[in-house]
Protein backbone atom coordinates (compact mmCIF):
# COMPACT_ATOMS: atom_id res chain seq x y z
CA UNK A 1 0.00 0.00 0.00
CA UNK A 2 0.94 3.59 -0.62
CA UNK A 3 -0.23 6.84 1.51
CA UNK A 4 -2.80 7.39 -0.77
CA UNK A 5 -1.50 10.07 -3.28
CA UNK A 6 -1.54 9.16 -6.51
CA UNK A 7 2.46 8.39 -8.83
CA UNK A 8 0.64 10.63 -11.22
CA UNK A 9 0.38 13.14 -8.38
CA UNK A 10 3.86 12.76 -7.01
CA UNK A 11 5.57 12.51 -10.22
CA UNK A 12 4.25 15.22 -12.27
CA UNK A 13 6.70 18.40 -12.18
CA UNK A 14 3.51 20.26 -13.04
CA UNK A 15 2.34 19.83 -9.84
CA UNK A 16 5.28 21.83 -7.86
CA UNK A 17 6.18 24.86 -7.30
CA UNK A 18 8.74 25.47 -9.85
CA UNK A 19 5.81 25.72 -12.34
CA UNK A 20 3.86 28.51 -10.31
CA UNK A 21 7.10 30.02 -10.25
CA UNK A 22 7.69 30.73 -13.33
CA UNK A 23 3.95 31.24 -14.70
CA UNK A 24 3.92 33.84 -11.69
CA UNK A 25 6.97 35.61 -13.19
CA UNK A 26 5.46 35.47 -16.95
CA UNK A 27 8.66 35.47 -17.98
CA UNK A 28 11.17 32.60 -19.07
CA UNK A 29 8.33 30.45 -19.44
CA UNK A 30 9.67 28.92 -22.68
CA UNK A 31 12.25 27.19 -19.68
CA UNK A 32 9.71 25.24 -18.43
CA UNK A 33 11.07 22.22 -20.31
CA UNK A 34 14.52 22.71 -18.86
CA UNK A 35 13.53 22.96 -15.31
CA UNK A 36 12.85 19.91 -13.57
CA UNK A 37 11.75 18.94 -9.85
CA UNK A 38 13.26 16.54 -7.50
CA UNK A 39 11.35 13.41 -7.37
CA UNK A 40 12.14 11.68 -4.34
CA UNK A 41 9.77 9.44 -2.97
CA UNK A 42 8.67 8.48 0.85
CA UNK A 43 6.05 5.79 0.65
CA UNK A 44 4.62 3.76 3.78
CA UNK A 45 3.99 -0.18 3.21
CA UNK A 46 1.51 -2.53 4.89
CA UNK A 47 2.20 -6.07 4.70
CA UNK A 48 -1.04 -8.16 5.68
CA UNK A 49 -0.09 -11.38 7.64
CA UNK A 50 -0.61 -14.42 5.96
CA UNK A 51 -2.06 -17.85 6.86
CA UNK A 52 0.26 -21.08 6.51
CA UNK A 53 -1.41 -22.10 3.36
CA UNK A 54 -0.39 -18.86 1.65
CA UNK A 55 3.33 -18.67 2.98
CA UNK A 56 4.62 -18.94 -0.48
CA UNK A 57 3.27 -15.56 -1.66
CA UNK A 58 5.67 -13.04 -1.08
CA UNK A 59 4.40 -9.45 -0.04
CA UNK A 60 7.25 -7.92 -2.34
CA UNK A 61 9.09 -10.33 -4.88
CA UNK A 62 12.82 -9.96 -5.84
CA UNK A 63 13.93 -6.68 -7.46
CA UNK A 64 16.62 -4.27 -6.97
CA UNK A 65 15.98 -0.24 -6.99
CA UNK A 66 16.62 1.93 -9.85
CA UNK A 67 16.92 5.18 -8.21
CA UNK A 68 20.04 6.40 -6.41
CA UNK A 69 19.99 5.59 -2.55
CA UNK A 70 16.83 3.63 -0.47
CA UNK A 71 16.58 4.30 3.08
CA UNK A 72 14.54 1.65 4.68
CA UNK A 73 12.98 1.20 7.96
CA UNK A 74 11.13 -1.94 9.07
CA UNK A 75 8.96 -2.49 12.13
CA UNK A 76 9.77 -5.24 14.67
CA UNK A 77 8.29 -7.71 12.60
CA UNK A 78 11.37 -8.25 9.98
CA UNK A 79 10.75 -9.71 6.62
CA UNK A 80 13.32 -7.88 4.52
CA UNK A 81 15.41 -10.36 2.67
CA UNK A 82 18.75 -9.54 0.73
CA UNK A 83 20.34 -12.40 -1.72
CA UNK A 84 23.72 -13.06 -1.57
CA UNK A 85 24.72 -14.09 -5.25
CA UNK A 86 28.16 -15.78 -3.93
CA UNK A 87 26.02 -18.09 -1.44
CA UNK A 88 23.22 -18.35 -3.82
CA UNK A 89 20.68 -17.70 -0.64
CA UNK A 90 18.16 -14.88 0.99
CA UNK A 91 19.24 -14.35 3.60
CA UNK A 92 17.03 -12.05 7.14
CA UNK A 93 17.64 -8.44 7.42
CA UNK A 94 18.11 -8.14 10.99
CA UNK A 95 14.23 -6.54 12.82
CA UNK A 96 14.57 -3.96 15.33
CA UNK A 97 14.78 -5.42 18.73
CA UNK A 98 11.40 -4.56 20.87
CA UNK A 99 12.05 -3.73 24.37
CA UNK A 100 8.37 -2.32 25.24
CA UNK A 101 5.72 -0.52 23.19
CA UNK A 102 7.31 2.70 23.94
CA UNK A 103 10.96 1.51 23.59
CA UNK A 104 12.37 0.25 20.04
CA UNK A 105 15.54 0.44 18.90
CA UNK A 106 15.64 1.99 15.44
CA UNK A 107 17.59 0.49 12.21
CA UNK A 108 17.64 1.88 9.15
CA UNK A 109 18.88 0.20 6.07
CA UNK A 110 20.52 1.80 3.06
CA UNK A 111 20.47 0.03 -0.45
CA UNK A 112 22.41 1.25 -3.27
CA UNK A 113 20.31 1.67 -6.51
CA UNK A 114 21.00 0.59 -9.57
CA UNK A 115 21.73 3.67 -10.25
CA UNK A 116 24.29 4.71 -8.45
CA UNK A 117 25.85 1.32 -8.90
CA UNK A 118 26.34 1.74 -12.20
CA UNK A 119 27.72 5.28 -11.47
CA UNK A 120 30.39 3.35 -9.86
CA UNK A 121 32.00 0.74 -12.43
CA UNK A 122 35.36 0.40 -12.62
CA UNK A 123 36.59 1.36 -16.34
CA UNK A 124 34.43 0.00 -18.42
CA UNK A 125 31.33 -2.09 -17.79
CA UNK A 126 32.78 -5.58 -17.69
CA UNK A 127 34.35 -4.67 -14.19
CA UNK A 128 32.01 -5.21 -11.28
CA UNK A 129 30.80 -2.06 -9.24
CA UNK A 130 32.42 -1.04 -6.12
CA UNK A 131 28.61 -0.60 -4.62
CA UNK A 132 26.43 -2.82 -5.93
CA UNK A 133 22.86 -2.78 -6.19
CA UNK A 134 21.57 -5.29 -3.57
CA UNK A 135 18.66 -7.92 -4.52
CA UNK A 136 15.61 -7.61 -2.18
CA UNK A 137 12.48 -8.94 -1.42
CA UNK A 138 10.21 -8.82 1.70
CA UNK A 139 8.24 -11.67 3.28
CA UNK A 140 4.65 -10.96 4.93
CA UNK A 141 3.93 -11.91 8.33
CA UNK A 142 2.51 -15.60 9.35
CA UNK A 143 -0.53 -15.38 11.01
CA UNK A 144 -0.71 -16.26 14.77
CA UNK A 145 -3.68 -17.07 16.87
CA UNK A 146 -5.46 -14.97 19.32
CA UNK A 147 -4.06 -11.99 18.06
CA UNK A 148 -5.54 -8.66 16.31
CA UNK A 149 -4.72 -8.24 12.71
CA UNK A 150 -4.02 -5.06 13.08
CA UNK A 151 -1.02 -6.14 15.36
CA UNK A 152 0.78 -8.70 12.86
CA UNK A 153 0.69 -6.69 9.86
CA UNK A 154 4.40 -5.97 8.63
CA UNK A 155 5.08 -1.49 8.81
CA UNK A 156 7.75 -0.20 6.54
CA UNK A 157 8.84 3.43 5.48
CA UNK A 158 10.46 3.80 2.35
CA UNK A 159 12.85 6.82 1.19
CA UNK A 160 13.66 6.40 -2.37
CA UNK A 161 16.63 9.29 -3.49
CA UNK A 162 16.56 9.26 -7.30
CA UNK A 163 19.08 11.12 -9.59
CA UNK A 164 18.22 14.36 -10.59
CA UNK A 165 16.29 14.83 -13.95
CA UNK A 166 18.59 14.80 -17.29
CA UNK A 167 21.40 13.32 -15.52
CA UNK A 168 24.01 11.54 -17.89
CA UNK A 169 26.47 8.55 -16.25
CA UNK A 170 28.90 9.59 -19.45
Amino acid sequence: HSIGISQQVVLNETNCGCLRKIVSNKKNYTNLSTEKCNVDLLRCFRYDAISTEEIDQLGSSSHTDWGSLTVVWQDDKGGLQTYCHACEKWTDVAAPERKSASNTIINLFVHVGDFLSLATHGEGMAHLPIWPSPRHRVICPTKQPNKSESSQCRRSLVYFAYPPPNISLA
